[in-house]
């Protein structure tokens, strides 16, 4: 599920308006075997690790672990493509090393308990698992090698600025694809021989990077004979919703209020949406572009309003209902919801209907989060949705056609041929 989300959200991520001036720069200077899907040439490892890693985040429609609090897959996913199609290697190999990088980041990541102020999660710890990845596909599972990757990764991983993304600057979008491409180039370096302090990850990075870092938890769910308990690659999540993680639950919970008789677009005279100290972090009350709607809770709230429950991978801020329901929509902190989070991401929107009836609903997770998976048929509907943006009907047919073939055993090569298409 999580390679098949990936690609589908690389694809509709580099199909975006915002992000093709980054795509050709990038292609004009660079050739080699490796795919940027809808686009006929081929880059060289690093240009489409940084591309496809890059595009992950246009969307805001990425992977996550909620109490790591970041991205796995989105980073590991662009490195292994870039690797496999580059050695040809199967899906088993790809996958297994997905697993590992996977299970690297997330403890990582939830060792770090939250980022430091003004420090953005992408970019930074995911690195040391896409890292991990890329090194247990390079040297067959080797452990020293995999372990100077971790600490190679985690000595020269990103410093982000966490507000980037909240004002609409675009350059957000270079913190997953700049962190796949040192991912890659560790893994390289490390497998060619170069070295790594023993403890960074330690000593360094984790002290630095994390809110309250403890290094115990690098090890949770793992025993001291090395069997393994708990797999975080099970806890992970896939967006439904186009916004912000932080976000997805109150679209949610306005989707249930959506259901009720009687709530439509124009009866509703107040939104009030109550969430948890960390979400409002990430909120943007006026939205200046494609980008900040994406993290913008009155946005999101006004446009399941105008469109109702139909699948959305955009937020059409700039509708001119949709501008006049954001000004309805009030947005508070709740403290007695900090407690649930980041166990939970909780969010309660209630609506206020012309008459004075209002109705609530409280969502605790979000659709798409763990036990709350995706439904196959939405998770279908999702991807579909994706691909259909860059390849059309019948190309969007093709590219789930040849992953399948890949995942099933066969090469890798169709895969890439499906994804180099470049009419709709």
């Amino acid at each position: 599920m999580l390679l098949r989300d990936t690609i589908a959200v690389i694809a509709g991520g580099v199909a975006h308006p915002s992000f093709a001036p980054i795509v050709s720069a990038h292609l004009r200077s660079s050739q080699g075997p490796c795919t940027v899907p809808g686009q006929a040439s081929g880059a060289a490892p690093v240009t489409a690790a940084t591309l496809n890693g890059g595009a992950t985040t246009v969307l805001q429609l990425q992977d996550g672990h909620r109490v790591a609090r970041g991205h796995p897959a989105s980073h590991a996913v662009p490195v292994l493509l870039a690797l496999a199609e580059e050695s040809g290697a199967g899906a088993q190999q790809f996958l297994t090393s997905l697993v590992a990088g996977y299970e690297v980041a997330a403890r990582v990541g939830m060792s770090l308990g939250g980022m430091h102020e003004a420090l953005h999660d992408a970019g930074t710890w995911a690195t040391i698992g896409a890292a991990a990845a890329g090194a247990h596909f390079l040297s067959g599972a080797n452990p020293e090698i995999i372990a100077h990757a971790i600490d190679g990764a985690a000595s020269v991983a990103l410093f982000p600025y966490r507000h980037s993304s909240v004002r609409g600057a675009s350059i957000h979008h270079l913190y997953i694809g700049l962190g796949a491409a040192a991912a890659l180039n560790t893994a390289l370096g490390v497998q060619a021989g170069l070295r790594s302090v023993p403890g960074t990850l330690e000593s360094f990075f984790g002290p630095r990077a994390g809110h309250k870092f403890d290094a115990a938890l690098l090890t949770h769910g793992i025993d001291a004979n090395g069997g393994w308990s708990t797999y975080e690659i099970l806890n992970g999540y896939v967006k439904w919703h186009p916004v912000c993680g932080h976000h997805t639950s109150a679209m949610d919970a306005m989707t249930r209020v959506m259901a009720h008789d009687g709530v439509s677009a124009n009866n509703v005279t107040a939104v009030d949406v109550a969430t948890y100290a960390a979400a409002l972090d990430y909120n943007v009350a006026t939205p200046a572009n494609d980008l900040a709607a994406r993290f913008s809770l009155p946005a999101a709230m006004a446009s399941i309003l105008v469109g109702g429950n139909a699948y959305r991978t955009n937020i059409e801020f700039e509708d001119q209902r949709i501008q006049a329901l954001m000004a309805r929509v009030r947005v508070r902190h709740d403290t007695a919801l900090d407690a649930d989070y980041p166990s939970a991401r909780p969010a309660r929107v209630s609506v206020t209907l012309a008459g004075g009836r209002t109705i609530s609903e409280t969502v605790m997770t979000p659709y798409g989060d763990g036990a709350h998976a995706l439904s196959d048929a939405d998770f279908s509907r999702k991807t579909q949705a994706l691909l259909t943006t860059q390849f059309g009907v019948d190309g969007t047919a093709k590219v789930s056609a040849a992953l399948d073939a890949y995942i099933a055993g066969g090469p890798i090569g169709l895969l890439s041929a499906a994804l180099r298409q470049t009419s709709k």
